[in-house]
């Protein structure tokens, strides 16, 4: 390392740069290629630090709007191969729940919105700090959720899914803490026998929430949200055919014609089919799988034909029932 290392323990310009290592060469040379153009925004941000890639990313947008980037190294960073699609079909995921796709758009945001280079549109307008304070508003209502009457619970519950309802464009309903609330939703809504809300909630999972978190068909968490499903599913069968009343929320759903015997056995399939991989035939989940069949005294076979036809009208029920 040499006498010419120094360790810089000061504070410089509002940035503390404890423990930072530099060579007076390296960092007088780093000042003039590119530390002038961003220190300023370290010294806003401090305390907090940027990932690397984020800065490495917004150092080359500095240096090219300043000029001082040579063309040569611009247009080789714009030759790197793109692997977009490759990052937007990774099912990994960091330990927040989150896609690898959906850190990749953070770092964006927080790259377009630190450096200044250009003005975010309208669906790059969420920050890091905007995310990080949604996501602990959401989970602060969530938790005191949890103590509450079913009745406050759902009024809690719904002021968190409201935070997230308002940034829907540019949040993704499979990040976290959003399907962990609406699941919570679906149960209370369940306790107090709110079926068609219930329904709706269960719905949106279903087709747009599970099939991203829960890739893997006999997932056993996925298996346990589309049995829930279909108990849903039961109940609302039940309390049509108990009810003929057109302007109640179950006489709702009459508009998309669903053929809930079809749908049921359908569900019930999925389940079925998962539960050797997922949870093991002689697991207290598959007895009470069978339970629920034999109560629910469904024929095998015969729903097969109509399932395709019944899975839209479903759909569409989904994209419209709730948000």
């Amino acid at each position: 390392m040499g006498t010419q290392e120094t360790r810089i323990f000061n504070q410089w310009r509002g940035v503390d740069l404890a423990n930072v290592l530099y060579l007076k060469k390296c960092q007088s040379n780093s000042w003039k290629v590119c530390h002038k153009y961003e220190c300023k925004i370290y010294g806003r941000l401090y305390p907090r630090l940027l990932p690397s890639v984020v800065r490495t990313v917004m150092q080359i947008l500095l240096r090219k709007k300043a000029k001082s980037l040579p063309e040569g190294d611009w247009q080789d960073f714009l030759n790197l191969q793109a692997h977009l699609e490759d990052i937007k079909n990774d099912s990994a995921r960091n330990g927040r729940g989150s896609a690898k796709w959906q850190d990749v758009e953070l770092m964006s945001q927080a790259t377009l919105e630190y450096s200044q280079v250009i003005e975010p549109s309208d669906l790059i307008k969420l920050t890091l700090d905007e995310v990080l304070n949604l996501e602990t508003e959401g989970m602060r209502l969530y938790s005191v959720s949890e103590k509450a009457s079913p009745l406050e619970k759902t009024g809690l519950l719904g002021q968190a899914m409201g935070l997230f309802h308002t940034v829907k464009d540019m949040y993704p309903l499979w990040r976290y803490p959003w399907p962990t609330i609406r699941h919570a939703v679906i149960l209370a809504q369940m306790t107090l026998e709110h079926w068609y809300e219930a329904l709706g909630h269960a719905l949106k999972s279903y087709f747009f929430i599970e099939p991203v978190l829960y890739p893997i068909t006999w997932d056993p968490l996925r298996a346990m949200r589309t049995f829930l499903l279909v108990k849903i599913m039961i109940e609302i069968e039940y309390n049509k055919s108990q009810s003929q009343d057109a302007g109640s929320a179950l006489g709702n759903l009459d508009r998309y014609d669903i053929n809930w015997p079809v749908a049921i056995s359908a569900l019930m399939a999925e389940v079925q089919t998962a539960i050797p991989k997922g949870f093991g035939t002689d697991s207290g989940f598959a007895r009470e799988f069978e339970q629920l069949q034999r109560g629910v005294g469904l024929e095998d076979g015969g729903w097969i034909s109509f399932w395709g036809r019944e899975r839209e009208k479903l759909k569409k029920a989904a994209q419209e029932m709730v948000d």
